[in-house]
């Protein structure tokens, strides 16, 4: 069967925060007794995460919902230092390690997707963050947010990882089945639908869903309750809250737009005298490079090195070694500086160490500040500060404080932006004001001039001259995924802006399609068998059959859009000429296929690809592979299983 979150029954889902609901009385913590509500819908049982919150002691945990194959959305409280004040809760990393547990039937098994939260995006109005993974959950079946609000009576189905009647840390997701007593512009208010269903510490963030066309839809995320009957509890109330989701869809989709890449920084990075994009991408994790045209475009990616930037934190670049080739430097998630010394070509000759104890740096810009014609770096430190690291040509003095009051600043970048020849630099607020500072020529800086306002919609900024006019312009990456490039007029602004659209990433849809984690993900139904066999999938005809459908192999859960374009390929071969039907189809009643194609198979491995529009919308769809109608012990081998879209 599918890789799904085994669903038990307990008092079910929420409460870290324990605050008024809609008026002066407190919700808190209370006895329970067992949960009863139904299991959750199939659709969303590989979708709920288990949020780790912090190391040792006192670490937390919270629940969410896999709303894109990268982002989580649960409760901002779950982060905020004060749980009662989630709006306390500031963007970017969070501060404190955070690893998200998505589609695993059981926290001490294996299989699922486990990565750390990276960066935190919180929601302008309500208790709502989203939590970017490290990296994908690939081929998971994200939840749709409702386009609808729930109704007064409804019952809805919460999903979470928290406590139950009797277990301090369940290793399972539970359900509960939670009524709607009323709505506000915001918030739904709860109670358990029976005295056995509640919703228990742990479980703040989890999804409220519902049922609607045959498709799970997200209505919620639970933000706090009393607690009744979960163990530790002496409360018998139910009632609970939740953050309404069916009016955040624009900001859902604004933060998922932007997310291709990670970090970004520009310089000319292969010799041609335009200035060049560089990012490491959130998806694969690779450092790319987009050549400049010259006039503010950036042209096809090309990978900068083979291996993986996994784990960078800040990105720079600039003249670090003074040969007169642009080099790049990062921070890790270890503390270190890493020094990337560029060849001239789209690559880089090596790497050193240049600095550890970085770990405390949030933000980074690098240019000669002090006339010396090395790279160096001005840094703004987590308490605030704000340092100049004179370059040597290999790595860094030590930090000198040019100057305080930093902590509100989200973005830096750095250039000659007023024509003086010194390094300026240029910091974004966290209000989406754009702020210049004038170098002084010695790693120091002129008070703030305010030039801008607005930027609160880019992610990323950089500067580099992109137009070969001798004037630092200013690069920025929208929450829209696109890039944005301003041209510098050397007094310290910048005209309108040219665009370069994001670029197109693909998502793999089909979990475990390599088979290195044996077969799971995978099911076998009817009169077929399955197993691992040298790495690849071996489905075999166990009894005589007539019919396709009489003997399949397949996975659930598979996300379709109507309209989209999607693209099924596979390896095959069989132990005997054979036939096999390549089906894509809902994956309950009426079964509506969007693609089926009869195979014909060889004893020779043979590569097969489908491209198809799908005809369907749903999140329970299902990848068949009819392999029925062949004689008994037939074995067919599959292997290299992906079924691709753009994302």
């Amino acid at each position: 069967m599918s890789t799904v979150l085994r669903i038990r029954t307990r008092p079910a889902v929420l409460a870290l925060v324990l605050t008024a609901a809609g008026s002066s009385a407190m919700l808190t913590g209370a006895p329970a007794t067992a949960a009863t509500g139904a299991d959750a819908p199939a659709g969303a049982q590989a979708s709920v995460a288990r949020l780790h919150i912090g190391e040792g002691e006192p670490a937390r945990s919270c629940s969410g919902t896999l709303v894109d194959g990268q982002w989580v959305l649960t409760a901002a409280a779950c982060f905020a230092a004060d749980p009662t004040n989630p709006t306390s809760v500031a963007p970017g990393k969070p501060a404190l390690k955070t690893t998200a547990t998505i589609g695993r039937s059981s926290l001490t098994g294996s299989g699922g997707h486990v990565a750390e939260v990276v960066e935190l995006v919180p929601s302008p109005s309500g208790d709502l963050v989203m939590a970017r993974l490290a990296t994908p959950a690939t081929g998971m079946a994200p939840i749709g947010l409702a386009a609808s609000p729930a109704g007064e009576g409804d019952t809805l189905q919460a999903v979470g990882f928290g406590r139950t009647k009797t277990e301090w840390v369940p290793r399972a997701a539970h359900t509960a089945s939670m009524k709607v007593g009323a709505l506000s512009d915001t918030e739904l208010t709860l109670a358990g639908a029976t005295a056995d269903d509640a919703l228990c510490k742990g479980d703040t963030g989890a999804p409220l869903l519902r049922e609607a066309e045959g498709r799970v839809e997200l209505v919620g995320v639970a933000t706090r309750s009393r607690q009744g009957g979960c163990v530790g509890e002496t409360e018998t109330r139910t009632d609970a809250v939740a953050t309404r989701t069916d009016d955040v869809g624009d900001w859902v989709a604004t933060t998922v737009g932007r997310s291709w890449s990670q970090l970004m920084t520009a310089d000319d990075f292969n010799g041609d005298g335009k200035a060049d994009l560089l990012t490491i991408d959130a998806a694969d994790d690779h450092l790319y490079a987009q050549p400049g045209d010259g006039k503010g475009k950036f042209g096809k990616r090309v990978k900068v090195s083979e291996g993986k930037w996994s784990g960078m934190r800040l990105l720079a670049a600039t003249d670090f070694t003074g040969d007169g080739k642009a080099d790049i430097l990062t921070t890790h998630t270890n503390g270190s500086l890493y020094l990337y010394p560029g060849n001239g070509k789209n690559g880089v000759t090596g790497s050193s160490v240049a600095g550890s104890g970085w770990g405390g740096i949030r933000l980074l810009a690098a240019a000669d500040f002090n006339g010396d014609n090395k790279g160096d770096l001005i840094a703004a430190h987590t308490n605030g500060n704000l340092l100049f690291y004179p370059g040597n040509g290999k790595n860094f003095a030590s930090g000198t404080v040019t100057s305080s009051g930093w902590s509100n600043m989200r973005l830096l970048t750095a250039g000659d932006f007023n024509g003086d020849n010194k390094a300026d630099i240029y910091a974004v607020h966290n209000t989406g004001a754009l702020y210049l500072y004038a170098g002084k020529g010695n790693g120091t800086f002129h008070g703030a001039k305010k030039t801008g306002e607005g930027w609160q919609n880019m992610r990323l900024v950089a500067a580099a001259d992109y137009n070969g006019d001798s004037k630092s312009d200013l690069i920025a990456l929208h929450t829209s995924g696109s890039v944005h490039a301003y041209p510098g007029n050397g007094n310290g602004g910048f005209g309108t802006s040219i665009v370069t659209p994001g670029p197109v990433h693909y998502v793999d849809l089909v979990r475990n399609g390599t088979f290195t984690t044996d077969t799971d993900g995978w099911w076998a139904a009817e009169r077929a068998s399955i197993a691992q066999a040298d790495g690849a999938l071996l489905a075999t005809v166990e009894a005589d059959t007539t019919s396709s459908w009489e003997a399949i192999v397949g996975q659930s859960n598979v996300v379709l859009r109507k309209g989209a374009t999607y693209t099924l390929t596979f390896d095959a071969k069989a132990s005997a000429a054979a036939q096999m039907r390549a089906i894509v189809q809902l994956g309950e009643e009426p079964y509506t296929s969007t693609l089926d194609q009869v195979t014909d198979l060889t004893t020779g491995v043979k590569r097969h690809t489908y491209t198809f529009t799908s005809t369907i919308d749903t999140t329970t769809g299902s990848l068949n592979f009819e392999i029925g109608g062949n004689p008994a012990k037939t074995a067919i081998t599959l292997d290299n299983v992906s079924l691709t879209t753009a994302n």
